[in-house]
């Protein structure tokens, strides 16, 4: 399948989520994997939270398999808080985002 890798650096607070929103615009119909590598990103605010959360939904209902990768353990404990999270998302590195996609 395509893929499509978006890696995300700094803070994602409000300003730069409206930017990070801007992800679903650049997905084509080929690109059935979106992997998001948030190892840049040491802290997310509510609003960047909700950001993220829409994306996913907004990619899953297109039918593309989404991951969260290289996401910090402080980022990550605040992500698994979400009403959005699922544990198959968030996944240690693009290369294992990789190998799921092919499975």
């Amino acid at each position: 399948p395509g893929v499509r890798l978006f890696d995300v650096s700094g803070p994602l607070f409000f300003g730069a989520a409206q930017k990070f929103q801007d992800v679903l615009t650049e997905i084509n119909d080929r690109e059935q994997v979106v992997i998001i590598r948030l190892r840049h990103v040491p802290m997310i605010d509510a609003t960047g939270m909700h950001r993220i959360g829409h994306i996913v939904h907004q990619l899953e209902r297109q039918h593309k398999r989404v991951f969260l990768t290289d996401v910090r353990p402080s980022v990550a404990q605040e992500i698994r808080q979400e009403p959005w999270f699922r544990e198959q998302l968030l996944v240690a590195d693009t290369q294992e985002a990789l190998k799921r996609s092919q499975a």
